[in-house]
């Protein structure tokens, strides 16, 4: 149905290009003539105000169907580049884990596994646990990935539900700006929520709030999740028009979608259910479609 759908459209456009085409061609005016010598009372083909406007339509026709096209592009390419993050996230997981023996990452806030400091950083309200001011060299997952850019993703407008006034009030256009990171990892034991079983340890407490083992999470790895857009679990909770839009980073067929890292590794393109906005408290079952 795809391939049929693309063949007509294609048809169409070849289309209006042949009428543009042809509109394009001068016309002679039939009432001009040479004089006898073939030159005194010659007048250069010229375009009729007509044809002009038909041409300009043409062109705003075609523009209006190619524009939407391109933006769908554009939206696939920046959710490629996310995905390539991600898997990137997850070698640099995995290195981490193997040089400390078989412990995930202890850090400083839920965005602290990697990425840059920001000295603005908002730390107003659920932000004081987000690490947005813990420096680059204090992110312990940095010197496993090729530079810190790769904790940007393109699609990142922001919308942490929790700290809208920071986008509201203070002028910050995406988590990136916010925390130096778009990404949310599963961090601390007593946050394991919405059937999610946490990953990253709190530094300021590793005693109490130690991270997750490799062992642990070799259970079942391939439906592990740990992390994904920063949206993925704050925002699922809203379902109002308090985020404006902002967490919406990935959509398809009007579906909202976040890119996920799993324990074993792959990255993919994830749609959560809608009912995920009650599994706040749920207790974490290794047999469910994540946990």
């Amino acid at each position: 149905m795809k391939s049929m759908n693309d063949r007509l459209h294609g048809q169409c456009l070849a289309k209006f290009f042949q009428v543009a085409m042809v509109s394009l061609t001068p016309h002679p005016d039939p009432g001009l003539t040479r004089r006898s010598n073939g030159s005194a009372g010659a007048r250069p083909n010229a375009f009729t105000l007509i044809e002009l406007l038909v041409v300009i339509a043409i062109i705003a026709i075609l523009a209006s169907m190619l524009l939407p096209a391109l933006s769908r592009a554009k939206s696939k390419a920046q959710s490629i580049k996310c995905i390539s993050n991600l898997k990137q996230h997850g070698l640099a997981y995995k290195m981490y884990v193997d040089e400390n023996r078989g412990s995930y990452p202890l850090t400083f806030g839920w965005a602290a596994a990697g990425g840059i400091g920001r000295t603005n950083a908002y730390l107003g309200g659920a932000a004081a646990n987000c690490g947005g001011r813990v420096s680059q060299t204090n992110r312990p997952l940095n010197v496993y990935t090729s530079n810190t850019e790769v904790w940007w993703c393109p699609s990142d407008k922001g919308g942490d539900s929790y700290v809208m006034e920071a986008f509201d009030r203070f002028g910050y256009k995406s988590c990136w700006e916010l925390y130096g990171n778009s990404y949310l990892p599963a961090w601390r034991q007593a946050d394991s929520n919405f059937r999610t079983e946490y990953v990253n340890g709190d530094a300021s407490s590793p005693q109490s709030k130690s991270s997750n083992t490799e062992s642990r999470i070799g259970l079942k790895p391939s439906n592990k999740i740990i992390q994904g857009d920063w949206v993925w679990q704050n925002d699922c909770m809203t379902g109002d028009t308090k985020t404006h839009g902002r967490d919406l980073w990935h959509t398809y067929q009007g579906k909202r979608y976040e890119n996920m890292l799993f324990g074993d590794g792959h990255a993919e393109n994830y749609h959560f259910p809608t009912a995920m906005a009650d599994w706040i408290t749920r207790p974490v079952d290794l047999n469910w479609q994540w946990w």
